[in-house]
């Protein structure tokens, strides 16, 4: 009887699963307003009553989708900008740290940044990468007043390294890497190195952003119950 709850428990579970990750296709191909249900249903090889036995809604599955593309990346900058370490080092750090996230998700995360969602209906998710961004801009401005970085506008800076994410999201496309730090570091020297006073300081940037990383995830909040197990 366990077994069979358990086989059941897997099986709702996997479903789930597909359906992100179909819709999050379409998402990403169609834009999330011109995505039906029904065509998620098909992609994922359900009927349309199957799908909303999973999720009572299309707008509930983009919300699924939101929070594994932004709540770990939220938390994760809000314990960098309190913890110890160079703003440089803490700001690679976040870089690498996001890299790696979107190069482990199962999910195509490019839809999920388009106008017609962040300016909609899903205000909560706009108002956490909204915090996101202040955080980007808060060690940027701190890694210049120090002089690790050269002089650059704060605003500027962190909508250069966003679209940097950008486009590891649009290189990604939802194909999850085993290991994906290696990637990862390559993204955050690339970034980093655009506003370093110091290129030659790299290594010694990556060696501390390591560390903090390290810090960082042993306090990481526990992953969403779509992803998990699927990295």
């Amino acid at each position: 009887m366990a077994r069979n709850e358990s086989a059941r428990t897997e099986e709702q579970s996997e479903t789930r699963h597909r359906i992100l990750r179909e819709a999050a296709n379409l998402f990403a191909e169609k834009g999330y307003a011109a995505t039906t249900t029904r065509e998620i249903a098909a992609a994922v090889g359900v009927q349309q009553p199957s799908l909303f036995h999973h999720f009572g809604s299309k707008q509930e599955i983009l919300d699924n989708l939101l929070r594994v593309s932004i709540e770990a990346t939220a938390c994760n900058l809000k314990e960098l900008v309190r913890t110890e370490g160079s703003p440089a080092q803490r700001l690679m750090a976040h870089l690498f740290l996001d890299a790696r996230h979107i190069l482990s998700c199962p999910y195509n995360l490019l839809g999920l940044h388009a106008d017609d969602v962040l300016l909609g209906d899903f205000g909560r998710w706009r108002a956490k990468l909204d915090e996101v961004h202040r955080g980007i801009r808060h060690l940027v401005r701190s890694a210049v007043e120090e002089r690790e970085f050269v002089p650059v506008e704060p605003e500027f800076a962190q909508w250069t390294l966003t679209g940097g994410t950008i486009a590891i999201i649009r290189i990604h496309g939802g194909v999850a890497r085993q290991r994906p730090e290696r990637k990862a570091w390559q993204a955050s020297r690339l970034l980093t190195r655009m506003y370093l006073a110091k290129p030659e300081e790299l290594d010694a940037c990556q060696r501390g952003a390591s560390e903090i990383a390290r810090r960082v995830l042993r306090q990481a909040a526990p992953s969403d119950p779509s992803t998990e197990n699927r990295k």
